[in-house]
């Protein structure tokens, strides 16, 4: 009798398993754990570089540290392991954690660190690397971080979560239409004018809270503004800005949509890198995402742009110069020291005279890129 195991040759066995493996966790809980992880990840390379491997970091610099770009790198497992699992501790882990903030910039709740630990056990299963060496240790510290949200709550910090409730609320445009045919009939009636309106309304709000929250609002200039005020010279140089948000293609961006990267020199490309632009209210070009370039071609300039200006990261971190959020001035003295990794020709290949560092950082793009690729040729 033949041996029917065999029949099929272009059967890839390693690969059913990974399939099967898969599918033992749902798809919603694994764009959870993924989308976790990517945060974890993005955290270190900003944080903690050396526990990521060099084929990540790579491929980070190419292709982006957006959610959706890291989950594609992750789909590779258990090939292509995004960190050294081997130096890879609870400590790391724990400061990433603590870390972590809701949007309103308090802490989440203890479910969302047991999802981000759930999280972590997926990564190590998904590499087929053994956790057990550190899930003694893990469930310490989660006991302790489980007593001080308790404690926290006790004396009155943070909020209990509370049912979800879903208001139904009527757009602006219905409201004003309402309130014009109400205003319309009763002066058709004779019974009320709109001056007299008006003041029934004034009236009302004037004796509910909201009106006194509008009035403190309008009065009183937000604490960022006071402390602008009050702050001159250096002081106003260095303190956190409050940067803008827009709202377009459905979620909200850091940029507007007619957003365009600086047409300048590669230092003044590394200021804005670093210190985002006070003035228009946009953050550090550092912290944007693929997400937040309205088109293909933005998507590109935002590649090419980390491109270069990380080779500059890289040179200030070996010197141990590296400022997290500099002032302008700070990011100046870091560029100096960073600058030599952009050092090219002055003469190009048909003997035309370069400006140096004073070429459009576009041009510096395509320059280095040239010169490494060469240098890897030869």
């Amino acid at each position: 009798m033949p041996d029917h195991a065999d029949e099929d040759s272009n059967f890839d066995a390693e690969e059913a398993v990974r399939v099967i493996r898969t599918n033992t966790i749902s798809k919603k809980s694994r764009d959870v754990y993924d989308g976790s992880i990517a945060q974890m990840l993005k955290w270190f390379y900003d944080n903690k570089r050396h526990l990521l491997t060099e084929q990540f970091i790579q491929y980070g610099i190419t292709y982006g540290f957006a959610k959706a770009d890291i989950r594609r790198f992750l789909a590779d497992a258990p090939s292509n392991a995004p960190v050294k699992f081997e130096d890879f501790n609870v400590q790391d882990f724990m400061e990433w954690i603590v870390s972590v903030r809701k949007e309103d910039g308090s802490t989440p709740t203890y479910s969302t660190y047991n999802c981000r630990r759930a999280g972590l056990f997926n990564l190590f299963r998904d590499y087929k690397q053994d956790i057990a060496p550190l899930q003694s240790e893990l469930k310490t510290h989660f006991r302790g971080l489980q007593r001080t949200k308790t404690q926290a709550l006790a004396n009155g910090e943070g909020r209990r979560r509370l049912a979800k409730m879903r208001w139904n609320l009527p757009s602006p445009e219905v409201i004003r239409g309402v309130i014009d045919e109400i205003e319309k009939r009763a002066m058709t009636a004779g019974t009320v004018t709109r001056d007299g309106l008006e003041a029934m309304i004034n009236g009302c709000l004037e004796n509910s809270a909201l009106y006194q929250l509008v009035l403190t609002l309008k009065n009183s200039p937000t604490p960022a503004i006071q402390q602008e005020e009050t702050l001159t010279g250096d002081e106003a140089g260095t303190m956190t800005p409050m940067w803008g948000s827009h709202i377009w293609g459905g979620p909200i961006h850091p940029v507007p949509q007619d957003f365009t990267f600086p047409n300048s020199c590669s230092q003044i490309a590394w200021q804005y890198w670093m210190c985002g632009d006070r003035q228009k209210r946009y953050p550090p070009l550092r912290n944007l995402s693929r997400d937040d370039m309205p088109s293909t071609n933005m998507r590109k300039r935002l590649s090419d742009l980390r491109y270069l200006m990380q080779l500059v990261e890289k040179r200030v971190e070996e010197q141990g110069k590296w400022i997290a959020n500099p002032s302008i001035e700070q990011a100046n003295e870091m560029f100096e020291v960073g600058k030599d990794v952009l050092d090219i020709s002055d003469v190009s290949e048909k003997g035309r005279k370069r400006r140096g560092l004073q070429m459009k950082w576009t041009s510096m793009v395509t320059q280095v890129r040239n010169k490494r690729n060469s240098h890897r040729t030869s």
